[in-house]
This record gives structure tokens, C-alpha cells and sequence, in this order.
């Protein structure tokens, strides 16, 4: 007992009413998808507010994608119990779904920013997300996490009338922070007796501080300067306070902020090595050692 058939090409569905089925009243409307001569599944009530406790027919839609946009239905429901005209126009809602894993390890990662078209979400613990959007279109899902490199992933169109679309497995690359780059391992440069200038070998050393600090904005030096016991005081604190200057000059030229420089002079107050031996005799070697500058690197407060 089928009456009132419709189909509807654009979703590939039929729809008629029908007395013939378990329904919600008397005529109600069922539709079936399928094509001919290929057949159709099996029909499904429509159900409300497409049907009512009445009876339901004559369906149509000028819809060029969606069965139930824009649709009109003929039923007597309304308490005048005359056949009369419905509009039907469901609100269609579309999503896009993925999830967001760690590249290595392919563990999820919670907590996730995801930005689709200018919408936005946040992964769950499972890395797991579900944005709303307006139509589905060619387009990228963009996702970033502190620690992580940024990372996209694009999603076409589908060809099918879904309402949730799998954007499919994200991974972001973890950022792998490296190591402050040291100095040489003997982080001091020695000068000749009484002198002040660089030595032509300092470059190696001062070149290498250079670029730590240059390549890592948040740690300062200290600079400081020593001399050997030969001397008077005030004259040892001040050529140690020339020595260190001589190395800070140098590192501002090479383009370190002289904020980021602090100079010390230290005289001859804590030699390496002893200057003379146990039987009294004066140690060049050790007096060269004890004529330097040193430098401390530190984390800017």
C-alpha cells in the first residue's frame, strides 16, 4: 500500500509513503537508498517531525545536496485535520575528527591546539579531537604543542554525503632543546708579563664564547682578570682589570651586548700555581700560568 514516490537524485534516496509498514499513524513517509537497476535497502521510517500520528505524504525537495533542506510535505496533523503544506528543513551539522600523536613514540597527545579554518579545539587525553565547520572543502587541520614542532595535515572534500569526516593521524616532532655549546675546554687566556693585548691563539676561545652567546640569548659571562705576584697591588688590580677589559672589548665587537658582559679584576689574589718552588727559586711557568682571564657563563636573572 505505497503511494506518493520520490526520488531524490543528488542523495540517491527514494521517498514514498506507505500504509504497508510499522509506522507512527496512518501514512507516513519512508525513504530508501539506491539506484535502478541496481535496487535499494531496505526503507526506513522517516520518522519526526518528517511523520506524524496522522497520515504523512507527498514529499518533495529542490535540494541539491541534502534530502531534508529545503523539503515540503502534505499531512493533515494541524487541528483543522485538512491536508495541508509542511516545510522540513533539517539543520545539518558537519564535523571533522582526528587525532594527534607524538611522531616517535606514536603515543596521543593531550592537550593538543588544533585550528581548522579558523575554528578551534584541544585534544582530549587520547589525543583525540572533533571540530564543527560549516561545509566540509580541501583544506588543512594545523595543530601545535608547546615542545613540539607544528604540524598539518590536509583533508579533501568527500564525496559522500557524511557528517562526520576522518581528517585522519597528525604527529608532531618533539623539539629536541640542544646543549649550550661549551667554550674550549680550557676556558682561559693568558697574556704575556705585564702586557695586556691578545694573544693572536685567544681568538679560538673568545670566537667560540662569541657563539654560545650569540646562539643563546639567556645566559651572560663573567669576565674576570688575574695577574702574577709581580707587582705592586694597585698595579696587579689594575692590569687584571685591563686584561679582562681587553677580552670584553673584543667579544662586543664580535656583537655581545655589553649588559650581557660583567668585568672583575681579581689582581694577583688567587694564583694557580705556586710561583716559587720549596727551595725559593722563582717558577716562570707557573707565573705565566697565574697571568689570565677566566670566564664564567650564567643564566641571565
Amino acid at each position: 500500500d505505497e503511494e506518493a514516490p520520490f526520488y531524490h537524485e543528488p542523495s540517491k534516496t527514494l521517498v514514498f509513503a506507505s500504509r504497508g509498514h510499522v509506522g507512527m499513524g496512518g501514512l507516513d513517509l519512508y525513504s530508501a537508498a539506491g539506484t535502478l537497476p541496481a535496487g535499494f535497502a531496505t526503507a526506513q521510517n522517516m520518522g519526526y517531525p518528517v511523520n506524524s500520528n496522522k497520515d504523512d505524504s507527498y514529499f518533495s525537495t529542490a535540494s541539491a545536496d541534502r534530502l531534508l533542506k529545503g523539503a515540503v510535505i502534505s499531512s493533515d496533523r494541524g487541528q483543522d485535520a485538512c491536508m495541508s503544506l509542511y516545510s522540513v528543513d533539517k539543520q545539518y551539522r558537519q564535523f571533522v575528527a582526528g587525532k594527534v600523536i607524538e611522531c616517535a613514540s606514536q603515543q596521543p597527545l593531550a592537550g593538543a591546539r588544533v585550528q581548522l579554518d579558523g575554528r578551534n579545539a584541544t585534544t582530549a587525553a587520547d589525543g583525540s579531537y572533533l571540530i564543527e565547520v560549516a561545509a566540509f572543502a580541501n583544506t588543512n587541520v594545523n595543530a601545535a604543542l608547546e615542545g613540539y614542532e607544528a604540524g598539518q595535515v590536509a583533508i579533501a572534500k568527500p564525496a559522500a554525503d557524511i557528517d562526520t569526516l576522518q581528517g585522519g593521524t597528525l604527529c608532531l616532532k618533539a623539539i629536541v632543546k640542544e646543549t649550550p655549546e661549551a667554550p674550549a675546554a680550557d676556558n682561559t687566556v693568558r697574556f704575556d708579563f705585564a702586557k695586556w693585548s691578545l694573544r693572536p691563539e685567544t681568538q679560538v676561545t673568545l670566537d667560540t664564547l662569541a657563539a654560545v652567546l650569540k646562539r643563546e640569548p639567556s645566559l651572560r659571562l663573567i669576565v674576570t682578570g688575574h695577574t702574577d705576584g709581580v707587582g705592586t697591588d694597585e698595579y696587579n688590580l689594575k692590569l687584571s682589570r685591563e686584561r679582562a677589559q681587553a677580552c670584553a672589548d673584543y667579544l662586543k665587537r664580535k656583537g655581545i651586548p655589553a649588559s650581557r658582559i660583567e668585568v672583575v679584576a681579581k689582581g694577583a689574589c688567587c694564583p694557580l700555581q705556586p710561583e716559587k718552588g720549596a727551595d725559593g727559586q722563582d717558577n716562570p711557568a707557573a707565573r705565566e700560568q697565574n697571568r689570565r682571564v677566566e670566564f664564567d657563563i650564567k643564566l641571565m636573572r
